[in-house]
């Protein structure tokens, strides 16, 4: 059977606290080359990834996209309170003769100072909560790619022949 190199496919999933959406996009290319873009930490994790996909693909530049929206965990990251009410007093003091509105828009930026709000946690390994579910929803993606693969090739070797009968 004639396969076409290039193609689509797409496929989503969830888990508790999180969704998934897996695009996968091939053109023509002598050998695999895997391109990973998305939500962190999955472009760290190529390697892991092209194990799934060289399952459904030999040659071809691909191109995987991995989105995953994570709900907000802000309820286990408080603030500190204690720098923040530091911060104000100092923010006031040296703000003292300037008007309300002007002091208003200087205490306005003090969450961003450092140490206030915590900060987001960079992943450095795949969330073993989260994995299963983007490796199911990028066979899906795959299985999918596959058959528009499948589909174009049909195609195209229909064209061949009605080329060679002529």
């Amino acid at each position: 059977m004639l396969l076409s190199m290039t193609g689509f496919g797409s496929a989503r999933g969830a888990g508790p606290g999180f969704t998934v959406a897996v695009e996968v996009r091939a053109v023509n290319n002598r050998h695999l080359k895997l391109t990973v873009r998305g939500t962190d930490p999955y472009p760290l994790f190529e390697s892991e990834l092209e194990k799934v996909v060289r399952r459904h693909v030999r040659r071809g530049s691909v191109q995987v996209q991995v989105k995953v929206d994570r709900e907000a965990r802000g309820a286990g990251l408080p603030l500190n309170t204690g720098l923040l009410k530091a911060y104000k007093r100092q923010v006031i003091e040296a703000c003292d003769g300037l008007d309300s509105a002007a002091v208003n828009s200087v205490l306005s930026g003090l969450l961003g100072l450092p140490g206030i709000a915590p900060e987001a946690v960079s992943l450095s390994e795949l969330p073993d909560d989260e994995w299963p579910v983007v490796e199911k929803a990028l066979d899906e993606a795959l299985k999918k790619f596959d058959a528009v693969r499948r589909e174009e090739g049909r195609a195209m070797a229909s064209e061949l022949m009605n080329q060679h009968t002529c």
